[in-house]
């Protein structure tokens, strides 16, 4: 009864999210909430070459028990992005909340985010997917993924994501934004593998 009497206006200002198309019909343009920059896949790639099969499956292995506890970013950088899981938890689960802080003209801006996808292979491959809520100033993911193929192991890492909100794209401007965010996710694929994977292996291959 109270959505019967408001308008597709209240409805749309009081009730649903920024970008929810509100029609009284099924609309002919169910895109007509994207009013954002186009959503970019920001990667970074690694390949790393290793002594044997065994090695690399260990290796493999220890980088998702450092992805479980949310050892994602570089701590060295001078404001490093920050993932925080809930107090009680010692790694992450499936569909659980978590918060991601990370620092933008002189403030840390924290979002909640949840672990949309969580899949660990055993020396073979490991995939995380970090999904942005509406407590948010993006609009998309993070994925990690890692695959063993012989004994080497690809690790990619990928920020698919625009902004959210006219104001936060005043702030960061669109050329700097594309280009920062392009070198963010290739310095982050590269803090990955120096962190996470074992010592002794040895660069196959590294693009981008």
């Amino acid at each position: 009864k109270i959505l019967k009497g408001m308008g597709n206006c209240c409805i749309q200002c009081c009730i649903v999210p920024r970008g929810v198309v509100v029609s009284d019909g099924v609309p002919e343009n169910p895109f007509a909430g994207d009013r954002g920059w186009p959503i970019k896949n920001f990667e970074g790639e690694e390949i790393v070459e290793f002594k044997s099969k065994d090695e690399a499956r260990n290796s493999l292995d220890n980088f998702a028990a450092g992805m479980k506890k949310l050892e994602i970013f570089d701590p060295s950088f001078e404001h490093p992005t920050i993932c925080t899981m809930p107090e009680d938890a010692k790694e992450i689960e499936l569909d659980m909340r978590v918060a991601v802080s990370i620092y933008l003209n002189g403030k840390y801006l924290t979002s909640l985010e949840r672990i949309a996808a969580l899949e660990h292979t055993s020396g073979d491959k490991f995939l995380m997917v970090i999904a942005g809520c509406s407590e948010n100033i993006i609009e998309g993911y993070y994925r990690v993924r890692a695959e063993r193929d012989g004994n080497s192991i690809k690790v990619t890492f990928s920020k698919v994501q625009t902004l959210s909100g006219a104001i936060m794209k005043l702030i960061a401007g669109k050329e700097n934004y594309y280009r920062e965010n392009d070198i963010y996710a290739k310095k982050t694929a590269k803090y990955l593998v120096a962190a996470h994977l074992q010592n002794g292996a040895e660069p196959a291959q590294k693009t981008a």
